[in-house]
């Protein structure tokens, strides 16, 4: 896949897993799964060893799992302990919201992602769409071997289409 950036953490599974609703016998398959099969794929400090990465999947899924109350109390513990827990928004937004598609498309029932362009901007705090933005899209789009359509598969460029028109995003 290329770039550290666009390979897959236990974050992103975890994300995956807490999205898709699934069976707790059905996840520890798709964990396997991706490990196995999606090897190279995954970030080099979590290829090494299966167990870790499924723990840290499992600890990434508990903490996604949690309610805000809960988290609360939590951060009032590690804020008493001295500790702290990263909430910062990632740096790799863009690429983490790309990933994540590519692996429900990957491992879950669903064909293609349905959005308006106007949704993914919004959902990476932008107001309008701009040239940078637009190139990180395309850019991380094709690193993860990800193709957008219009209805009726037609092939569009996020640049040129309306930002109210819907897309569809499917696997190469």
């Amino acid at each position: 896949m290329g770039k550290s950036k666009y390979k897959y953490t236990p974050d992103d599974v975890a994300l995956l897993l807490v999205s898709s609703d699934l069976r707790r016998s059905q996840e520890e398959i798709v964990i396997k799964s991706i490990f196995q099969n999606l090897n190279s794929d995954i970030s080099a400090m979590h290829r090494n060893s299966y167990d870790k990465f499924r723990k840290l999947v499992r600890d990434k899924c508990i903490y996604y799992e949690t309610s805000e109350e809960e988290l609360d109390d939590i951060h009032l513990i590690m804020k008493e302990a001295g500790c702290s827990m990263n909430e910062e928004l990632p740096d790799d937004l863009i690429e983490r919201y790309f990933r994540l598609i590519k692996l429900q498309l990957m491992y879950t029932d669903i064909g293609y992602k349905r959005l308006k362009l106007r949704t993914i901007i919004n959902d990476f705090n932008y107001k309008r769409r701009s040239e940078q933005l637009t190139d990180s899209i395309k850019h991380t789009l094709n690193m993860l071997k990800l193709k957008i359509y219009l209805k009726d598969y037609v092939p569009c460029d996020i640049s040129e289409i309306k930002l109210d028109q819907m897309i569809m995003i499917r696997l190469s």
